[in-house]
């Protein structure tokens, strides 16, 4: 998750100086997201990895993959997710809103 949000770190959407990615990840912005995106999630998530982290590392090889099992709903989730932290992280950018997946 180092990879998020690019650097060098900026002010975040709500007002924080150089947010960093635990700001990004907390509960208060992209939390409620966050929790629905593992629920979805049907594999074990090691202690040590984060959620985001182990849903990248077992996306299937092929787009047609993606029409499968649990992501038909995990991948919009973690579309949704990643977009909340750009437009967290972007705080000078207009964003058009979206629909929940």
């Amino acid at each position: 998750m180092h990879c998020l949000p690019s650097y060098p770190l900026k002010d975040c959407h709500c007002g924080a100086r150089q947010a960093d990615c635990r700001h990004f990840l907390s509960y208060l912005l992209v939390g409620p997201t966050l929790q629905r995106l593992h629920e979805a999630f049907p594999l074990l998530i090691p202690n040590d990895q984060h959620t985001i982290d182990a849903i990248l590392n077992a996306l299937p090889r092929r787009a047609r993959g993606l029409k499968h099992s649990h992501w038909r709903s995990t991948w919009p989730l973690l579309l949704h997710t990643l977009r909340d932290i750009d437009i967290c992280s972007h705080p000078d950018s207009d964003f058009e809103p979206e629909p929940d997946p």
